[in-house]
């Protein structure tokens, strides 16, 4: 175990300097002659060092970790991109809602920046539940923001 007992590749009670300088250098570099020449040592004594004090496993649980803390940063970014094209899509949605009463109230046929903003509307949705992938959607994304920021005074929720 660790000295604090937090995690398995922090130093352990038992393990010298030189084993935990070399441990972390295996971190990285992950064969014994490359750790070897890079702390000064044998590789005979790094690999005894390795047995001692359980690299493979305090390795193994080091990638796990890092793994595990990508994917978690990853997730929470696709929930965040897919909330917030959400709202941008339900804010677009009632400002055409609102642009086509008013077309109907003066009798008139919605515009072509109408229809080109109703078919944006329809192509975020779609993509609301998937990550924005692509530079090109991210543009037009923020192009409908920036639209809708003009036309209704105010930033987008």
């Amino acid at each position: 175990m660790s000295a604090t007992g937090k995690h398995p590749w922090t130093r352990r009670d038992a393990e010298t300097h030189p084993a935990y300088e070399a441990f972390r250098a295996y971190l990285s570099l992950r064969t014994f002659p490359k750790v070897a020449e890079s702390v000064g040592k044998s590789t005979t004594m790094i690999s005894r060092w390795s047995r001692e004090h359980d690299w493979v496993a305090r390795v193994k649980a080091y990638d796990s970790y890092l793994m595990e803390a990508q994917t978690d940063g990853q997730v929470e970014w696709v929930q965040e991109a897919r909330t917030e094209t959400q709202q941008l899509a339900d804010k677009l949605r009632r400002h055409l809602i609102d642009q086509l009463d008013e077309c109907i109230k003066r009798k008139a046929d919605p515009s072509v920046r109408w229809s080109q903003a109703a078919n944006t509307l329809i192509k975020m949705q779609e993509h609301a539940v998937a990550p924005i992938e692509n530079q090109k959607m991210q543009d037009q994304v923020d192009r409908v923001a920036a639209m809708l920021e003009k036309v209704t005074g105010g930033p987008v929720v």
